[in-house]
């Protein structure tokens, strides 16, 4: 298999210089996993296209949503299952190998669509866009990330991915080229999306490329750089909220397949009662009821601010997952999963009530966890 002159072999390598388990500690950081969790519905079946070795299929999967992981690589595809047995993780979801371009996958038939940092790699990116369009149903979200042009650390990852090139020659020889916020945008709209909600994120996450650059060839300064990101880490968050969010890592967008059917975002029930355009998500008048009013609120409309997320600081380590904790909503004692601790969230939820969609669909605009951790 070939696409826009990568190769599967030139995927594998280029995945072969990273592990699931690093990738799985970084998610705490990752400014794209609150609008995952905002955007992406708890009724019927999210595809993440180009999913790589696939911690966000793992990570959504064992929230209880319907996700299916598809990636041009079939070894990387299989060390994601491999890694879901050896962490004992508590949910293996469906993975399919295929061109993002070209999707296996029917006409209408998901209802959310994630693409990270895929894009960008491909010749003709409007057609990756009109695949996505495709295969949503109407109504369904989209969320879609490329790396941005103007990001302040550019430099550092041209440098970092030489670096991993001259260390293996076999990595790194995948295209890369970036889009800003309006080309993101302009694509999406193109094939006929309607644009929710689009912003620059991850501006702290810029530091992450210095620190993962020199902590990767010169382990011997890694307890110098921990100390500067420790200083660093409040001044970067602290400047995600001015204009020079502009300089951020990543172009996000979130955009919505226009048409008239309208399903509950939680239960997946038709919503009959009348909502006008200005309502991001539909909630059935049960489904309503469940969450709080503050909630359903934040819910009703794209954000006109950042994320809000419960701080927890700069963490160099690792955070040891506790043997048993006692779950915030129900008051059973359980054990925590051993790859995903406390799921990123500022309160423990046991499996049972963390796979409700009520439950995570509150916590992913009540409690989350914002964890800085070096390689």
């Amino acid at each position: 298999m070939d696409r826009g002159g990568e190769s599967a072999e030139s995927w594998d390598a280029s995945w072969s210089a990273e592990t699931i388990s690093s990738q799985i500690e970084t998610l705490w950081r990752d400014d794209v996993r609150p609008y995952l969790l905002k955007y992406m519905p708890r009724s019927g079946p999210i595809l993440e296209a180009g999913c790589g070795p696939g911690r966000y299929v793992l990570y959504l999967s064992a929230l209880g949503l319907d996700v299916i992981g598809l990636d041009f690589s079939a070894r990387t595809l299989a060390m994601c299952k491999q890694h879901a047995l050896n962490r004992e993780l508590r949910e293996t979801a469906g993975l399919l190998q295929g061109d993002v371009s070209a999707l296996p996958i029917a006409d209408g038939s998901c209802a959310g669509y994630i693409s990270l940092g895929v894009v960008e790699h491909s010749p003709d990116p409007r057609r990756v866009m009109g695949e996505a369009y495709r295969v949503l149903r109407p109504g369904g979200f989209a969320v879609i990330t490329t790396p941005n042009p103007y990001c302040w650390s550019r430099g550092l990852r041209k440098a970092h991915l030489a670096l991993r090139k001259m260390a293996d020659r076999r990595a790194s020889q995948t295209q890369f080229d970036a889009c800003s916020l309006g080309e993101l945008a302009r694509h999406a709209a193109g094939v006929g999306f309607q644009l929710v909600e689009g912003r620059y994120v991850s501006f702290a996450g810029a530091c992450y490329d210095l620190t993962y650059l020199v902590c990767l060839r010169l382990p011997r300064l890694a307890k110098l750089i921990e100390t500067m990101n420790r200083c660093a880490f409040p001044l970067l968050r602290m400047a995600e909220r001015t204009p020079l969010s502009a300089l951020a890592t990543t172009s996000l967008v979130v955009a919505r397949k226009p048409g008239p059917a309208r399903q509950c975002f939680l239960c997946g029930r038709e919503v009959t009662e009348a909502a006008g355009d200005s309502f991001v998500i539909h909630l059935c008048g049960k489904c309503r009821e469940s969450i709080p009013a503050d909630v359903w609120r934040r819910c009703q409309r794209a954000s006109s601010t950042h994320p809000r997320y419960m701080i927890s600081g700069y963490q160099a380590r690792r955070e040891d997952v506790p043997e048993q904790v006692a779950c915030r909503f129900c008051g059973r004692s359980f054990r925590p999963d051993r790859a995903f601790g406390h799921f990123g969230f500022a309160v423990w939820a046991c499996p049972e009530c963390l796979r409700k969609p009520a439950v995570n669909l509150r916590l992913a605009h009540e409690g989350l966890r914002y964890q800085w951790r070096t390689v």
